[in-house]
C-alpha cells in the first residue's frame, strides 16, 4: 500500500526491503491494518498490510491472501477471493492488460460512544432504555431504586 492515509492502525517501527518479481527493491516503512468496504456494504480487515511509499498503485499479495487461509479462485477470467469463513471479498474480471484490478473502498475505523451524566438517564440505559414511564412504574415496585424523573433530552 502506498498511501499512509488508507491505514487505519500503522507500526512505523517495521523497516525492511522488500523484493518483486522483477528484482525491483522497495523500502517498507510500516505495517498495519486496512479497512475496507465490500459491494455488499459489509466491512473486512486486512491485517499485517506494508506501507511501502514508493507504490502509485495498491498490490494484493496472493501469496499471502494463501497464508491468512483466502481463498482464491480464477474461473473465466474472474477472480473470487474469500476468507476462512467463505465469505466473498471481492469479485472482479479480468482486464484488457491481464490484471485484476480491485477497486477497494478504503474506510476508517469510527467509534460511537455516549455516556450520561444526569441519573435518569444513567437508569434509561442500565434498564436496556426502557422508557422513562416504565420507569417511574418499576420504581413503584423495586425496594431501593431512586426516584427517577424525567427531565428532557441529554445534553
Amino acid at each position: 500500500m502506498g498511501s499512509k492515509a488508507a491505514f487505519s492502525e500503522l507500526d512505523g517501527n517495521v523497516i525492511d526491503m522488500g523484493k518483486f518479481g522483477d528484482s525491483l527493491r522497495v523500502a517498507i516503512r510500516g505495517r498495519g491494518t486496512i479497512i475496507f468496504r465490500c459491494q455488499n456494504g459489509e466491512h473486512h480487515v486486512l491485517t499485517n498490510v506494508y506501507y511501502i511509499p514508493q507504490l502509485r498503485s495498491s498490490i494484493v499479495s496472493i501469496g499471502q491472501l494463501d497464508e491468512r487461509e483466502c481463498e482464491v479462485l480464477i474461473e473465466s477470467r474472474i477472480l473470487k477471493i474469500q476468507d476462512q469463513e467463505r465469505c466473498l471479498l471481492a469479485k472482479v474480471k479480468c482486464s484488457c492488460n491481464r490484471l485484476y484490478l480491485l477497486n477497494l473502498k478504503v474506510e476508517q475505523p469510527v467509534c460511537l460512544a455516549a455516556w450520561h451524566t444526569e441519573e435518569p438517564w444513567l437508569w434509561h440505559a442500565r434498564f436496556g432504555h426502557l422508557s422513562f414511564d416504565m420507569l417511574d412504574q418499576l420504581e413503584k415496585m423495586v425496594r431501593g431504586l431512586p426516584q427517577i424523573k424525567h427531565t428532557g433530552e441529554p445534553v
